[in-house]
């Protein structure tokens, strides 16, 4: 344990120095820069073998002052090598947001105002480069560049705000990708999880690969700033209106918490919280199908990819494709990593009426592969736009009833 991080502390000051001032290992796993500064080193829990924490001293004089940790994990075949992976990639995301924090010259990462729409309305933020590795570069930098034309920031401010524990230098670490059979997404504030943002992130359209390829970014919310002349499009879309991840990181979280909750009133909880009431709605309805058929996807059970509504007020002419829905998609993407995370997957999965009837059919012997599932039939009055529908009369308030699927 102790050569390792005489390693780590040796490859941060050799870092740093490179970079910016003069860095000096002192004893107890600590670097010390200019002014200051400093840097901490431990393993994480306390595992010999586990990652390494790093915590980054704005101001080591002041027990009071916030440090800003993270940890990296690095890939190699002996310990000398994971241990350099962790650095580097440490180095090269987070380490230049704090110089950036430092030196204020826009040398070492970017600002965005609390009303630029790339940022975090509300706060000045920091952002770091986004490092990417993986077994085709080609694939990566599809993935990098995804990054950095799809603002992170203003898409997950909604799911992150929860995740704010400190008045000011909130730390927020991206991390997600292909791991080669499935893949991983994850996001921390101040080295905690934060699983909101972490569903909102998962539930996000960037590229998927069937072999590994991961991206890192680092990003500062340095203090809370009043937005001056806000236009329009500042702040996040409404959901319904734009992404729904965060829509339906709290639909997750919601669920998990208060399971016995009707499908009503988590509709009306996620309106009360401030998201479009019909896109509320709509995530009610598919993200228990997609959370369902994720569930069942090893079964060999045949699912129809079409949905109809049969609502008071709106009726489907014919079925619609469930691609086509936004709710229904983000669901799908963020299966993988909410299974695998969150109480609220198994909640929302057991609400499909297709999980129901799968049930029944086995009970009563049939065999999976035999199952063919038929267009799923929705009693809500889910949909606006111009989708091919027939308005029947005046709008009445639904029942929402819970919504029928039929299997055969």
């Amino acid at each position: 344990m102790a050569a390792v991080s005489d390693l780590a502390v040796r490859l941060i000051a050799e870092s740093l120095t490179a970079v910016h001032g003069t860095w000096t290992v002192r004893g107890d796993g600590r670097v010390e820069g200019p002014g200051t500064t400093a840097v901490i080193v431990r393993h994480r829990d306390g595992e010999k073998d586990g990652p390494l924490e790093l915590g980054f001293q704005v101001n080591r004089d002041d027990p009071d002052a916030p440090v800003l940790w993270d940890y990296a994990v690095g890939v190699g075949r002996t310990d000398e090598e994971r241990v350099r992976a962790s650095i580097h990639i440490w180095a090269q995301t987070t380490a230049p947001v704090v110089l950036e924090l430092i030196t204020q010259r826009g040398q070492f990462a970017s600002h965005f105002g609390a009303s630029d729409p790339a940022g975090f309305a509300g706060w000045h933020a920091i952002a770091g480069p986004i490092l990417g590795w993986g077994a085709d570069n080609s694939q990566v930098e599809s993935l990098q560049r995804w990054a950095s034309e799809n603002s992170l920031l203003p898409r997950l401010r909604t799911a992150l705000l929860p995740a704010l524990d400190r008045p000011e230098l909130n730390g927020v670490k991206m991390f997600f990708g292909s791991t080669g059979d499935g893949v991983t997404t994850e996001v921390r504030v101040n080295g905690q999880i934060a699983p909101e943002a972490t569903v909102a992130l998962s539930a996000q359209d960037w590229p998927r690969f069937q072999s590994f390829g991961v991206i890192r970014t680092f990003v500062l919310l340095v203090h809370p700033d009043p937005v001056p002349d806000r236009t329009p499009g500042v702040e996040e879309a409404p959901a319904g209106q734009g992404d729904v991840g965060p829509l339906l990181a709290a639909l997750v979280s919601l669920a998990g918490e208060r399971p016995e909750l009707e499908d009503w009133d988590l509709a009306q909880a996620l309106a009360a919280r401030g998201f479009d009431t019909r896109a509320a709605e709509r995530m009610v309805v598919f993200a228990p199908v997609a959370f369902g058929r994720y569930l069942l996807r090893d079964m060999g059970i045949k699912f129809d990819p079409t949905f109809e509504v049969r609502g008071d007020r709106v009726r489907t002419a014919a079925p619609l494709p469930l691609d086509q829905m936004p709710e229904y998609v983000a669901a799908v993407r963020a299966a993988p990593i909410v299974a695998s995370s969150s109480p609220g997957f198994r909640a929302l999965a057991l609400r499909s009426a297709e999980v129901n009837a799968v049930n029944n059919l086995l009970i009563k012997g049939s065999q999976p592969a035999n199952l063919q599932l038929i267009p799923m039939l929705i009693t809500w009055d889910i949909l606006d736009g111009d989708p091919p529908t027939k308005v029947l009369g005046l709008h009445k308030p639904s029942l929402f009833e819970r919504f029928r699927r039929r299997a055969r």
